[in-house]
C-alpha cells in the first residue's frame, strides 16, 4: 500500500478567495473540473474513489496509522479525508490520484516500490515506529520510497497545471 501523504508535505496555496464551499460544494469551476475527472478515470480504471467525511483516516493493516489520504493499489481504492477546509484535503487528493496515476501507467518508481514482492513503505512505516529494519535494508527502502515520491510530486506539480488548481507550486 503507498501511503505517502502520511509524510509529504503539504503545498502552499495561492489564495484562499478563489475557494470557496457553499454547504459543502466547491464553487471553483477548475478544482470541480478536476475532482469530476478523477472520479471518472478511477472508477472507469475499476478503483472505488472515496470522499470521506471524516477528519483523518486509519489504516489498520499499517499498524492503524492516521492520515490525509492515500491510494492502495491492493484494494483498488484511492480515498480522501475531506471533514476540514478544502484548502487542507485539496493537495492530499492531488497527491493521491498522482500515485493512482503511477499505478495506471506501472512507471518504474512505482514498480521499483516492491522489493522480493513486497511493498516496501510499509517496512518504511515500521522503522518510523521505532522497529528494526536492517541498514542495508533500510538504505533501499529509503530509496525507492524518495524515487516514488520524487516522481509522484513531479505528477502533483503537472497536474496542478493542467488543471489549473489554485495551488501555488512555486512557494
Amino acid at each position: 500500500m503507498e501511503m505517502s501523504s502520511v509524510i509529504s508535505p503539504p503545498l502552499k496555496l495561492a489564495t484562499i478567495k478563489d475557494m470557496k464551499t457553499t454547504n459543502g460544494l466547491i464553487q471553483n469551476k477548475n478544482v470541480s473540473s478536476f475532482i469530476k475527472h478523477i472520479r471518472s478515470i478511477v472508477e472507469s480504471s475499476g478503483v472505488k474513489f472515496v470522499l470521506a467525511p471524516v477528519k483523518y483516516l486509519i489504516i489498520s493493516s499499517e499498524g492503524r496509522i492516521r492520515c490525509n489520504g492515500y491510494f492502495d493499489s491492493e484494494e483498488l481504492t484511492l480515498k480522501c479525508a475531506i471533514n476540514k477546509p478544502i484548502l487542507e484535503w485539496l493537495p492530499v487528493l492531488i497527491h493521491e490520484y498522482s500515485h493512482f496515476e503511477q499505478w495506471k501507467e506501472n512507471c518504474p518508481s512505482w514498480r521499483h516500490i516492491e522489493m522480493n514482492g513486497k511493498d516496501v513503505s510499509s517496512d518504511m512505516f515500521l522503522w518510523i515506529k521505532d522497529k528494526k529494519v536492517a541498514d542495508v535494508r533500510l538504505r533501499k527502502i529509503i530509496n525507492r520510497v524518495r524515487n516514488c515520491e520524487l516522481d509522484c510530486e513531479k505528477r502533483v506539480v503537472s497536474n496542478i497545471r493542467k488543471f489549473k488548481l489554485p495551488i501555488d507550486i512555486l512557494s
